[in-house]
């Protein structure tokens, strides 16, 4: 799919402008292959990478989830990966000084895993709230990540299964607005997209969340063995795509489709945050969302 035949109703002057942000020149904030390669798909033909340093990066990151705090507004802290794409871009506007006619691009995709806090200080009432996973700096390391949030999983299943076998006639509906309540069974992807648009100040934000349900965690019976063959499994088909678990956060790269089979996965809706079911999510480029984003801004700047 390119931005011309995206199917949106975009006026000429929309795709007049679409088509000179296309042309370039366009500065990606990312050393992503992937990145770099969906948007050279999507029609950006001038297209650089020009990365904020791995260890910058990695404290930008880190320190924006030691400073989070839930709110009412964001409980589930979704905005943590929308917080460093907009770093990056204001490192590359800081360091480079990029032209002015230049669309900049920024993305970054955060795992989450979902806990229970008793009490906030912002929020005076118990509520879930996802516990992001940051990059390992060994393998060893990422296992104990990876273990124990399966583990949590597992757990976290076997509390709703009960519920559930309580309930033989409860529709899909019931069982979905129970899953809402269950959200530690569930993992997250967070991708946060930023933009400097050509002949703009301002950067832009927007994110987008996806949900799943991993049933061959479930049906693992929280067994140690089983779940480090997993582990181990996730590793070999990480590595041999070409890539390095430790520069996954969480370490699963929920993008690729022989992970997905491998932990049955299967994406879910809930209400408390609409959601595309874009499998780019969890790889770091959601391109229809993308594709939408930037073609309402283009809209708004031909208001």
């Amino acid at each position: 799919m390119t931005i011309e035949k995206s199917g949106l109703d975009n006026s000429p002057k929309t795709l007049d402008t679409l088509r000179q942000w296309q042309n370039g020149p366009v500065i990606l904030a990312s050393s992503s292959s992937y990145r770099l390669e969906t948007l050279q798909k999507l029609g950006f033909k001038n297209v650089i990478s020009s990365p904020m340093p791995d260890d910058l990066e990695k404290g930008v990151n880190t320190q924006i989830i030691k400073d989070k705090s839930p709110s009412w507004q964001d409980p589930y802290s979704v905005n943590i990966p929308e917080k460093v794409a907009k770093s990056k871009l204001e490192y590359l506007l800081s360091q480079n000084h990029p032209p002015e006619n230049s669309l900049l691009i920024s993305l970054d995709t955060l795992a989450m895993a979902f806990r229970y806090t008793p009490k906030d200080h912002q929020i005076p009432t118990p509520v879930w709230t996802s516990h992001p996973f940051p990059k390992a700096e060994t393998l060893a390391d990422l296992r104990k990540i990876m273990l124990a949030n399966f583990r949590q999983l597992t757990k976290a299943d076997h509390n709703f299964s009960e519920i559930i076998s309580k309930l033989p006639q409860a529709s899909e509906e019931v069982i979905s607005n129970l899953k809402f309540g269950y959200l530690p069974r569930l993992m997250m992807a967070n991708t946060g997209l930023a933009l400097r648009l050509p002949h703009q100040n301002d950067v832009i934000t927007t994110r987008i969340s996806n949900r799943l349900e991993l049933d061959r965690v479930y049906s693992s019976d929280n067994d140690t063995q089983k779940l480090n063959q997993l582990i181990d499994q996730i590793f070999e088909i990480t590595q041999d795509s070409g890539r390095s678990p430790l520069k996954i956060s969480g370490g699963i790269d929920f993008g690729n489709p022989k992970i997905l089979k491998l932990l049955g996965a299967k994406e879910v809706l809930l209400y408390v945050f609409s959601s595309t079911m874009e499998k780019g999510t969890f790889l770091g480029f959601p391109e229809k969302y993308f594709i939408d984003f930037i073609s309402d801004q283009a809209r708004r700047v031909n208001k």
